[in-house]
């Protein structure tokens, strides 16, 4: 059924939790309900029962008339034969449990939200933080990049139309680009900046090292060798990711305002010197660089839906340039080999980690792969392992993380049993003792005899919060890199639990087949409330300028609120008081967040509800 309102968008699928044409925190919690099976079961008995009226009717045709009767031309029965052949295999086991069983799982792990307005649909998927469904609840347009007005700076009249026309730009003449340069800030500004970036950016993403980007980028504009700089048209993919460094520091500017009107016009300026040359026949890795710096930026400024049809273009680009094959095929230098092998696994971990954040398949398939990870694994003085964060994040993306998306986020049916399999390989994924956040997943208070920097805090609660919230997804939530894992887990179950708590909402732990998805997603909300709570002591102006920490509390504010609000669920008082937490953490964001207000607005409701169920409960 599809609800029609009043500004001409199409909601599919939301009577049932929105009847009144307003999505609320009710039955189904958020989410649209879609049963691949029952479909899938529909069509099969559909087809089963077109074919037998088709025989029927060519063995009564035949005792009248040699020839075919109309309605058996082949073009009609190739309809027949194209449904047959184009729907999902059915499951084919035999134990009447299983096939129940794996019924269910899918109808529950199924959740997305679609919106429909004219030609225009949005999809994101049951892995999608609740920011996206609450930016489609609100029917909020993601497509404006700046708002009217915002940016002091104006380009010059010939440059926007060059930024706006990416990337589907002709060729310019040398003198835009000599103007494009003329807007590079002082030196003194342009080394801040950049700096800032790779204190503060670069620990989650780079795509161009350090090294690098001082000896090829910075230096040739700010000390160039005269009569060199505009030989080489893709050196304007160099000005590119010049420019948007210095954007991406501008943003990460801790002295500065969040969303600063400076790191847009830097943004602005790295757009039109992306579209200085034609982007989508460059295969060159500048043009790469480029695009991922691009990304990264609208990653943290809030831009949405563009992020990933960029995203979409890198990785085709990326294969173009046959970074996923390794460069000792094609007989390359060990120097261009190793940037090869960094830049592609940057991209594929950044590619994995955007689909988990969207709920919509990944870019590349580890097939087709076998491009060598660039970094080694060592040992320290007790004999374990240990890696960089570059070294884990790639390893455990391509063996891990991008492995169980596939398997637990496809279009086809996944059995509870696997589903708990692949939570487990989840959580039994190493982490190397330097990349553990003390105080979590039985790493030691005191284990840093040196206080850790600011990049290595970042990373390690990145780490943990991604293992626990994926593996939520498929089951609950956790954080760090323990992020990835809390990510991860907090994903993979959210469904199981919205079935379970709907329908044992007394005491669904114990009484339901799902309840050890409700104790898992619980659990890894606190776990990622606890973990942020951390990390915010440690580096809250640097937390405040990754948006996305604060997207992983607001879903996990509403399975708190979901447990807080049935008062005889015994964790109940327990995550109310984690969802207080939570509302602490939206209090303390930026003030010109376009999340903030949406985030206390919603929050609030859900602890008034709770509360007042408790308070009705406890008399």
């Amino acid at each position: 059924m599809s609800t029609v309102t009043d500004n001409g968008d199409i909601w599919i699928g939301c009577a049932a939790i929105c009847p009144d044409g307003h999505l609320t925190t009710g039955k189904g919690n958020r989410f649209v309900l879609a049963n691949i099976n029952e479909l899938q079961g529909k069509i099969e008995e559909l087809t089963t029962r077109a074919k037998a009226l088709e025989d029927a009717l060519a063995k009564s045709h035949n005792l009248v008339s040699p020839q075919p009767h109309p309605l058996l031309s082949d073009d009609l029965l190739q309809i027949t034969r194209t449904v047959k052949e184009e729907s999902p295999e059915p499951n084919l086991s035999t134990d009447s449990t299983t096939a129940k069983l794996v019924d269910v799982v899918d109808r529950s792990s199924t959740l997305f939200c679609f919106r429909y307005a004219g030609e225009q649909s949005t999809f994101y998927g049951r892995s999608s933080t609740s920011w996206h469904f609450l930016l489609n609840e609100t029917g909020a347009s993601q497509q404006k990049e700046v708002p009217k007005g915002i940016i002091k700076r104006p380009l010059p009249n010939d440059l926007p139309w060059l930024a706006n026309s990416f990337p589907f730009s002709t060729p310019v003449d040398g003198s835009t680009r000599q103007k494009l340069v003329g807007f590079l800030p002082t030196v003194a500004v342009a080394r801040r900046h950049c700096q800032n970036y790779y204190r503060y950016g670069a620990w989650q993403y780079t795509p161009i090292s350090e090294v690098e980007f001082k000896t090829t980028i910075f230096e040739p504009y700010y000390e160039p060798d005269e009569g060199t700089l505009f030989e080489d048209p893709l050196v304007s993919h160099n000005l590119a990711i010049l420019f948007l460094v210095i954007a991406l520091g501008a943003l990460l500017d801790l002295e500065g305002q969040a969303h600063s009107q400076e790191a847009k016009w830097y943004y602005q300026l790295g757009k039109a010197a992306l579209a200085l040359e034609p982007v989508l026949d460059s295969s060159s890795l500048s043009t790469i660089q480029a695009l991922i710096l691009l990304a990264y930026y609208m990653l943290l400024d809030d831009i949405h839906d563009l992020r990933w049809s960029i995203m979409g273009l890198t990785s085709k680009l990326t294969q173009t340039a046959g970074l996923h094959i390794d460069g000792t095929h094609w007989n390359l230098p060990p120097e261009e080999t190793y940037r090869r092998r960094c830049l592609f696994w940057e991209v594929y971990s950044y590619d994995i980690l955007q689909s988990l954040t969207y709920g919509r398949p990944p870019h590349m398939a580890l097939s087709f792969v076998d491009t060598k990870k660039p970094f080694e694994t060592t040992r320290d003085a007790n004999g374990d392992v240990e890696m960089t964060c570059d070294a884990w994040k790639h390893k455990f993306f391509s063996e891990c993380l991008g492995v169980i998306w596939n398997k637990a986020f496809g279009a086809h049916p996944l059995s509870y049993d696997m589903l708990k399999h692949l939570d487990q390989q989840m959580r039994a994924y190493y982490v190397p003792p330097s990349l553990r956040v003390p105080g979590f997943g039985g790493a030691k208070l005191n284990q840093d005899i040196h206080p850790p920097s600011p990049e290595l805090t970042m990373q390690r609660h990145f780490l943990v919060a991604l293992k626990e919230i994926s593996t939520s997804t498929i089951s609950s939530c956790s954080l760090t890199f323990v992020y990835p894992f809390v990510i991860a887990s907090f994903y993979m179950h959210r469904g199981f639990f919205i079935r379970a708590m709907n329908e044992k909402p007394e005491n669904p732990v114990e009484h339901h087949p799902y309840g050890e998805s409700v104790q898992t997603i619980y659990d890894s909300a606190c776990i990622c409330v606890g973990l942020m709570r951390s990390l915010f002591r440690q580096q809250p102006l640097i937390m405040q300028r990754f948006p996305y920490f604060f997207d992983h509390i607001f879903s996990c504010s509403y399975v708190l609120g979901s447990i807080a609000s049935k008062p005889k669920v015994p964790m109940a008082l327990s995550a109310l008081t984690n969802l207080e937490l939570a509302y602490d953490f939206f209090e303390a964001m930026a003030d010109n967040s376009p999340r903030k207000s949406k985030f206390l607005v919603s929050t609030a409701f859900i602890y008034s509800f709770a509360s007042q169920e408790l308070t009705v409960w406890l008399g």
